[in-house]
């Protein structure tokens, strides 16, 4: 996923998780979906604020951790160049 892609996924995410929470601040919600806004929409909110905070430092650590994950092209076929002595 391209990165401005990432952006609009998170703010719309961002976005449904502030409207549950406005809903259950400001509208009466039954007891069964308060659990659901405590548990799940406040995380959620907090989450996609950290990730949207924090992008661009999460994105060089995924491509740090990927590039030494990644095997070195040309280093399992190394071989001694000819005409060297051992």
């Amino acid at each position: 996923m391209r990165p401005a892609q990432q952006r609009k996924a998170q703010r719309a995410v961002h976005l449904l998780a502030a409207l549950m929470l406005a809903a259950y601040a400001y509208a009466p919600v039954g007891a069964h979906l308060q659990d659901g806004v405590r548990f799940v929409g406040l995380p959620l909110l907090v989450l996609t604020g950290v990730a949207m905070w924090q992008a661009a430092p999460i994105r060089r650590l995924r491509r740090a951790a990927a590039r030494k994950r990644a095997p070195v092209d040309g280093a399992a076929t190394l071989r001694p160049r000819t005409g060297e002595r051992s």
